[in-house]
């Protein structure tokens, strides 16, 4: 008779098992929207005039490429975000499962979030690398560490010249918050950017060739009825909407998370606290 414990840990195989199937569908769906990026590359540089399906040559135009690609790999992206979603779900319902068997047997050792790097490979494995390494790259960097340079010495001289200066070091350690949280942005977002590249080549061309002469001679509502430019549109929420999904992926990739959340948004807080204390406490001679 299986225990509550045996039935969990199979409830655990079958996750783990439909969890592989779905990193196995971002793979195959991202691998074809490169390949289809490729293609219409071709296409746009005349490499490339007809292709081919089950031995039938199809002659596509520029023009006709230029509407059909983008709104194919559009499509496929939609497959992407419900693969990802079903991961998101799948990996919730895993965490809730762990945290029931250690309850019932504390020395077991079920699911943890630390191991979806064994469990993934491919373009979804190095998607998890690449976070990890990024994390890692960022607890290691002095970020959100400032110093005002205080006097060491209190006497008129000193406490007239700090106090002049005060407002251009205040503008300093300001200036260094926003760019670490920048810099911390736009890592993140490169990543991103790399997993939507077949969204944004695409985007960029569509946008160039068609959209821009729409969006400069604009004429309502021609313009915007117009099939590039709500190709055009579609591409740009698919992108927004892929992005997001990708970063709540993300929360679960970053095995140090947390250790992350403390650098950046505790940290970074008290060191700003511990400055405003120190200055307070220079002019009261403490």
């Amino acid at each position: 008779m299986m225990t509550q414990e045996d039935y969990l840990n199979n409830y655990q195989e079958n996750l783990i098992e439909k969890l592989q199937t779905s990193f196995n569908s971002i793979n195959r769906d991202i691998l074809i929207c490169f390949s289809l990026l490729f293609i219409f590359l071709l296409f746009r540089v005349n490499i490339l005039e007809e292709t081919s399906i089950n031995g039938n040559k199809i002659k596509i135009s520029q023009e006709q490429a230029l509407l059909l690609f983008p709104l194919l790999i559009a499509v496929t992206y939609l497959l992407v975000n419900n693969s990802i979603q079903r991961i998101i779900i799948i990996i919730e319902l895993l965490k809730s499962n762990s945290d029931t068997i250690i309850r019932l047997n504390p020395e077991a050792r079920p699911f943890e979030t630390g191991d979806l790097f064994y469990l993934t490979d491919g373009v979804s494995g190095l998607q998890l690398s690449l976070a990890n390494l990024i994390v890692k790259y960022l607890l290691k960097r002095e970020n959100f560490k400032y110093d005002i340079g205080l006097p060491t010495v209190r006497n008129i001289k000193e406490i007239v010249g700090f106090t002049i200066l005060l407002p251009f070091k205040l503008y300093r350690v300001a200036n260094h918050w926003v760019l670490d949280f920048l810099r911390l942005f736009m890592i993140i977002i490169v990543l991103v950017s790399i997993f939507l590249l077949p969204l944004i080549v695409p985007f960029l061309i569509l946008f160039e060739t068609k959209v821009e002469i729409l969006l400069t001679n604009f004429n309502f509502p021609k313009s915007i009825t117009d099939i590039h430019f709500i190709e055009c549109l579609f591409l740009l929420l698919i992108i927004l909407y892929t992005t997001l999904t990708n970063l709540f992926l993300y929360s679960y990739y970053f095995t140090k998370i947390k250790e992350l959340k403390n650098e950046v948004l505790i940290k970074s807080y008290e060191n700003l606290f511990e400055i405003f204390t120190r200055i307070n406490q220079y002019y009261r001679n403490k």
